[in-house]
Protein backbone atom coordinates (compact mmCIF):
# COMPACT_ATOMS: atom_id res chain seq x y z
CA UNK A 1 0.00 0.00 0.00
CA UNK A 2 1.23 3.82 0.88
CA UNK A 3 4.40 2.18 2.67
CA UNK A 4 5.45 0.37 -0.86
CA UNK A 5 4.60 3.27 -2.87
CA UNK A 6 6.56 5.73 -0.63
CA UNK A 7 9.79 3.05 -0.47
CA UNK A 8 9.93 2.05 -3.88
CA UNK A 9 8.38 5.13 -5.56
CA UNK A 10 10.78 7.91 -4.20
CA UNK A 11 14.13 7.89 -3.37
CA UNK A 12 15.70 8.07 0.13
CA UNK A 13 15.52 11.76 1.49
CA UNK A 14 18.18 13.31 3.19
CA UNK A 15 20.95 10.59 2.87
CA UNK A 16 18.92 7.93 4.59
CA UNK A 17 20.09 4.09 4.20
CA UNK A 18 17.31 2.02 2.05
CA UNK A 19 16.90 0.44 5.19
CA UNK A 20 16.52 3.13 7.41
CA UNK A 21 13.78 4.60 4.49
CA UNK A 22 11.65 1.89 4.31
CA UNK A 23 11.63 2.10 8.14
CA UNK A 24 10.41 5.54 7.33
CA UNK A 25 8.52 4.28 4.94
CA UNK A 26 6.70 2.22 7.27
CA UNK A 27 5.76 4.45 9.74
CA UNK A 28 4.37 6.61 7.36
CA UNK A 29 2.24 4.19 5.59
CA UNK A 30 0.68 3.16 9.55
CA UNK A 31 0.02 6.85 10.10
CA UNK A 32 -2.11 7.64 7.09
CA UNK A 33 -4.09 4.57 8.00
CA UNK A 34 -4.53 5.84 11.35
CA UNK A 35 -5.75 8.84 9.39
CA UNK A 36 -7.94 7.10 7.70
CA UNK A 37 -9.56 4.74 9.97
CA UNK A 38 -10.43 7.72 12.47
CA UNK A 39 -11.84 10.16 9.46
CA UNK A 40 -13.75 6.73 8.98
CA UNK A 41 -14.86 6.04 11.77
CA UNK A 42 -15.49 9.96 12.67
CA UNK A 43 -17.80 9.98 9.28
CA UNK A 44 -19.27 6.90 8.93
CA UNK A 45 -19.70 4.74 11.75
CA UNK A 46 -20.47 7.71 14.41
CA UNK A 47 -22.38 10.01 12.22
CA UNK A 48 -25.21 11.62 14.30
CA UNK A 49 -28.92 9.92 13.65
CA UNK A 50 -31.28 12.49 12.81
CA UNK A 51 -34.50 12.51 14.58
Amino acid sequence: GIASLVANGIDPLFNFSDKAWANMAAVFGAAIALVFSFIGFRLIVFKRQIV
